[in-house]
């Protein structure tokens, strides 16, 4: 995948900036508040149809605009030796209708996860240190949303587990939950099914992410000390799950779809008054947690700085070497501040 050329319209600080980027490496460099990172949101727009910042769409528009425009011309023959055959992606946004259109070679794109495929981009950011430091929901998210990108089903699954389980979190904070028995019993068999799936997923998924990331890591710090990757399940019999990618690629992990089903029902029924009381579902792979050891402590709490932001760097070149490997396209990989 390349970027021949960017076009932006009243987007952050440009009224009107072209820029022809190089078939290799791009270097945007200058003084403080120039405007490099808001180049690189807009190519990142490209890739996921909003911003890295978490802001809203209305807020990239440059002051009292009517809107905002990102035009690309993109490259996907890479074999092509003067890249002639390219694809025309645009993002317009309108203040007035609150609304943003993609267009692919000036025809309107259904859903905006299709640019996944289309123009995949990876991004290391400074933002991105909470991928270690922050709470368990960041490394879920990042696992989740790299699991939808390469596998589709994977995405489905997810959706329904999330439906499922808000509709249990709403009976369990209702009056009558104590008195259906039989509809929190569906509610349990549905979410053990839809939950052992993704525990499947993500078992036969993680013993690939961590042979990447321990390399890169390795080739990033320079350390000595192994790296290894822990799974933390809010299942009792797979509650700590360590994954290695050896000769036999075999996971260590319960691997049985209906022995993950039976567990997970089992343990939501013996905590259904627990779950009554808090309001919430205690258990399940919503609840769950990645840690990343060297030398045994857990980098989260004992990682150095310089660690932590190795650690996410190479979390980001093992998410750019597994997309390349499943969507057959080599992701854009964007480096901000990365030194």
């Amino acid at each position: 995948m390349l970027l021949k050329n960017l076009e932006l319209y009243h987007f952050r600080n440009y009224s009107e900036q072209e820029i022809t980027c190089s078939p290799s490496i791009n270097i945007f460099w200058g003084t403080n508040a120039q405007g490099k990172s808001n180049l690189l949101e807009a190519i990142y727009y490209l890739g996921y149809g909003r911003s890295y910042r978490q802001v809203p769409d209305d807020q990239v528009i440059q002051w009292d605009y009517p809107g905002w425009r990102i035009n690309a011309q993109i490259v996907n023959n890479l074999m092509d030796p003067i890249y002639q055959s390219c694809d025309s992606l645009d993002i317009v946004y309108s203040r007035e209708t609150k609304k943003k259109t993609i267009r692919l070679n000036q025809h309107n794109l259904s859903k905006i996860s299709n640019l996944g495929t289309i123009f995949p981009v990876v991004l290391f950011s400074p933002d991105d240190l909470p991928l270690v430091k922050g709470s368990p929901g960041e490394r879920r998210y990042f696992l989740d949303s790299l699991l939808n990108r390469i596998y589709p089903s994977y995405y489905k699954v997810n959706q329904r587990y999330q439906r499922n389980l808000t509709q249990r979190n709403h009976h369990l904070r209702s009056s009558k939950a104590g008195n259906n028995k039989y509809l929190l019993e569906t509610y349990d068999q549905e979410l053990s099914e839809l939950g052992a799936r993704i525990l499947q997923f993500r078992f036969e998924f993680l013993p690939m992410l961590s042979k990447y990331v321990k390399n890169f890591y390795r080739e990033i710090a320079g350390e000595k000390a192994e790296l290894s990757l822990l799974y933390l399940s809010s299942l009792p019999s797979t509650a700590q799950i360590e994954f290695n990618y050896g000769p036999d690629k075999t996971v260590k992990a319960v691997d049985y779809y209906s022995s993950l089903v039976s567990n997970f029902y089992t343990t939501l029924g013996r905590l259904r008054n627990t779950d009554r009381q808090r309001g919430f579902t205690s258990i399940g792979p919503h609840r769950d947690d990645l840690v990343f050891r060297l030398a045994n402590k857990n980098l989260r709490q004992f990682g150095s700085q310089g660690q932590q932001r190795s650690l996410v760097l190479a979390l980001r070149l093992s998410e750019l070497v597994i997309l390349e490997n499943y969507i057959a396209r080599r992701p854009v990989l964007i480096l901000d501040d990365v030194f």
